[in-house]
């Protein structure tokens, strides 16, 4: 079997998984609609154990849910799926266990749990200390795509990113409008990019397209006390 391990952003219905509690109280739980997911392909070579895929940031993505200290907060969860001939079929209930690495630290198995019959698990984890925490689930020794989350110490301000656009269904002659909002912390830019390579800086701003099909868009918000925000709607724009 060829195995390889991919970081998949889909729209789902959350799936429900059983999980069990460990020491630092971490379960399973049922991921919004439009939170990330990461899909493990079983059978292929794991990677060394502390391998990082990408550096650390302090970039925080909205509306994901921004937690602190002591608080619940999910970080979706990952599908699991063997792969024979080409062919890929769920990885359904298989023993599957959840790690975690604080400030870029080892990894320490926190929880464990089943797939369900679509090759699914999902969490919500607490964590008693603030830092920037990555998350992977490992299966037959085998690790899915990492998770960065936040948290905060207790009582402290998280920033946030938020924007809609007017009209949302247009043509290649509409000039659609976004505008963008922020929190948290003063915002210093807006970062904005509309799905077809094209990009802009401001709060509000106004973007044509030539052409048509449903357009992800995306706002990077930066803040003066030096974290960064976003938030992305997967085709949020259809260009008629």
């Amino acid at each position: 079997m060829n195995k390889i391990i991919l970081t998949l952003f889909a729209l789902f219905i959350g799936l429900v998984a059983v999980g069990v509690a460990s020491a630092e109280t971490v379960v399973q739980s049922t991921p919004v609609i439009g939170e990330s997911s990461g899909i493990g392909i079983v059978g292929a070579q794991a990677p060394v154990a502390n391998a990082q895929s990408t550096a650390l940031t302090n970039a925080i993505g909205s509306p994901m849910t921004q937690a602190t200290v002591n608080q619940w907060f999910s970080i979706g969860g990952w599908y699991w799926y063997n792969v024979n001939n080409g062919v890929r079929t769920p990885d359904a209930y298989q023993y599957v266990t959840l790690q975690h690495s604080r400030n870029g630290g080892s990894w320490s198995t926190i929880g464990s749990g089943y797939t369900n019959s679509n090759g699914y698990i999902g969490w919500s984890v607490k964590e008693p200390t603030a830092g920037t925490y990555r998350y992977r689930s490992v299966n037959t020794g085998y690790y899915s795509s990492i998770k960065t989350y936040i948290v905060y110490p207790p009582g402290s301000s998280t920033v946030w990113a938020s924007f809609y656009a007017s009209p949302t269904v247009g043509t290649r002659s509409t000039n659609f409008k976004f505008i963008g909002s922020a929190g948290g912390s003063t915002p210093t830019s807006y970062y904005w990019t509309f799905g077809d390579g094209k990009s802009a800086y401001g709060k509000t701003v106004y973007h044509k397209y030539t052409s048509t099909g449903y357009k992800t868009v995306k706002l990077t918000v930066k803040f003066t006390n030096g974290w960064s925000a976003w938030m992305q709607r997967a085709s949020y724009i259809r260009v008629k």
